[in-house]
């Protein structure tokens, strides 16, 4: 079983052509500027990384993974096709402005809940004006709710990193928040240089 586990963490580690095309691909990624939070190549390289580590195509990373304080935060939908593709589902038992509450399956019976609601998320100072938590609560209640029932119930899905859903890091200070854009991760001009060689 060591064994097993030691030559899955060697198939793990890219190869140096392997890492001379993802820096490639991070790169051209990076210059597009579609990527608000990954402008420079290494920004876009660590989300690229973080995505292959994790079973996505460079394109899906960059879409549905933010680097927030040096976490990585995913959209509740991508962080969902995780659990749907990893002997997990999840069922929706109610989702309105005030409440979600999400039932974590396995082999089609239930082995938790999580409920969040919008008096959680005032109790935690996430409803504030102009705020995702203002104009969109059913998507951030359904957000928080999903990642709770993950970090519960099955965080084997995510390879036990703990992952973090739109609005549960505000940049800057570590904190749960809601309405903070993602920010890149800034590996610096030395991490750079260590990549491109």
């Amino acid at each position: 079983d060591l064994r097993e586990q030691s030559q899955a963490l060697v198939r793990a580690i890219p190869t140096d052509s392997e890492i001379r095309r993802l820096w490639r691909v991070a790169s051209a990624l990076a210059a597009s500027q579609m990527f608000p939070d990954a402008k420079a190549a290494a920004q876009a390289y660590a989300k690229v990384l973080i995505g292959q580590d994790l079973g996505l195509s460079p394109t899906q990373a960059m879409m549905g993974i933010h680097i927030v304080e040096g976490k990585p935060m995913l959209s509740y939908t991508l962080l969902g096709s995780f659990v749907r593709r990893n002997g997990f589902d999840y069922r929706v038992d109610e989702l309105t402005p005030e409440t979600c509450s999400v039932t974590i399956l396995r082999a089609e019976k239930p082995i938790g809940v999580s409920t969040f609601t919008i008096e959680d998320a005032k109790l935690a100072n996430l409803v504030k004006s102009k705020s995702g938590w203002e104009k969109n609560p059913r998507n951030m209640l359904m957000a928080r709710a999903l990642s709770n029932a993950v970090r519960w119930y099955c965080p084997e899905v995510m390879g036990g990193v703990p992952v973090y859903t739109e609005g549960e890091i505000e940049a800057s200070s570590g904190r749960v928040h809601s309405s903070a854009e993602p920010q890149g991760l800034d590996l610096g001009p030395k991490v750079e240089a260590v990549l491109i060689r």
